[in-house]
């Protein structure tokens, strides 16, 4: 077995509060349940995720001792383990509190709380309670509309910084031109990119996809149509949109993608619970440069792009119109764009190595 994936080697990592603290499986206690929680192996460098379910017959806990390393004992333990990038080390529910999410679910208790007062003493109190519903909605959407706040999950809008690489993103292809276009520009230079592509589009070119491929650049979905309003759809609904798109590219390249960029980027809880189920990451951004949108220029998108290329940013750009009705602006752009990777010393790569997976 690959000592990467030997878990009796492994110590699992609680996430304090005050730092990730390796505590022995063995020293867990009896019927303990801990649910995706990061390990490492002291054979080699590759972080993944651990999955305990049960522990039977385990010891009761001795007193509080400093964590070792080292092999353990997990005859007891049913584990299950997956790669995750390096940059996802922390616990669930490190993930679930972001400062928004905080924000957003004390929203919710003190909407309750009043709601329940309000009705106790037979006072409606339609005013309070509908300015605390607009409230609650204008709070809501700009968790969905601005993903980067992870009000509602985790959400990798930015790749670890140190060593000057960024990724560039490109969403609603593939066009049979546009698409092109974008890898030949690419092709001369050291940069590579993601491409997140629609799964329709898939279907209707899938030379264009195994082109993509074989330049070395990364593909990830943006859902099987561009569905304006997938935030509202349901977990299950947002799955199948995810594994019809996967399942088309895989078809085309022999490779199955594990990145998910949301049409328009919107990001729901049924959005994260449906890529929960379709186990693929949510991607995000950190630079935008609204090429999607007719009538951009050139000058624009390196104006803009060039304010937030630093290093770690992931770049939203497209290669392809939603409808293919017009060329986007980066695309013309693109080799001012790498032309200012050049000049700040950052190599863009693909997505999947920005973040070590």
């Amino acid at each position: 077995m690959d000592p990467c994936h030997r878990a009796e080697t492994f110590t699992v990592d609680l996430g304090t509060g005050l730092g990730m603290l390796p505590i022995p499986l063995g020293l867990m206690g009896e019927g303990r349940r801990v649910e995706a929680q990061s390990f490492a192996s002291p054979e080699c460098d590759v972080v993944t995720i651990v999955d305990v379910r049960h522990y039977c017959d385990a010891p009761a806990p001795p007193p509080r001792s400093p964590p070792r390393r080292g092999p353990t004992s997990t005859s007891c333990a049913r584990v299950a383990t997956r790669r995750s990038p390096a940059h996802e080390l922390c616990s669930d529910r490190e993930r679930m509190t972001s400062p928004a999410r905080r924000v957003f679910l004390a929203y919710n208790m003190t909407f309750g709380a009043l709601a329940v007062h309000a009705a106790m003493r037979g006072e409606p109190g339609l005013a309070v309670i509908g300015g605390l519903s607009l409230g609650w909605g204008a709070l809501a959407t700009t968790g969905v509309c601005l993903p980067r706040l992870e009000m509602y999950g985790r959400v990798v809008s930015r790749g670890p910084v140190g060593s000057a690489r960024v990724a560039l993103t490109f969403d609603d292809g593939p066009h049979p031109a546009t698409t092109r276009r974008v890898l030949e520009a690419l092709a001369p230079t050291r940069h590579r990119a993601t491409f997140f592509v629609l799964g329709e589009k898939v279907r209707r070119h899938p030379d264009v996809v195994r082109e993509i491929h074989a330049g070395g650049h990364a593909l990830g979905v943006h859902g099987d149509s561009h569905d304006r309003l997938h935030s509202f759809r349901m977990p299950w609904s947002v799955h199948g949109e995810i594994v019809r798109a996967a399942d088309a590219v895989e078809a085309a390249t022999g490779a199955r993608p594990r990145l998910f960029r949301p049409p328009l980027g919107h990001t729901s809880l049924t959005t994260v619970r449906g890529a929960r189920r379709a186990g693929v990451t949510l991607i995000g951004w950190s630079a935008r440069a609204y090429d999607g949108i007719r009538g951009r220029s050139s000058e624009a998108i390196v104006e803009r792009v060039g304010r937030t290329l630093t290093d770690g940013a992931i770049v939203m750009l497209h290669d392809a119109a939603e409808h293919d009705d017009f060329e986007p602006a980066s695309v013309r752009a693109l080799p001012r764009l790498v032309a200012l990777l050049d000049e700040r010393g950052l190599t863009s790569v693909r997505l999947d190595a920005l973040l070590g997976d």
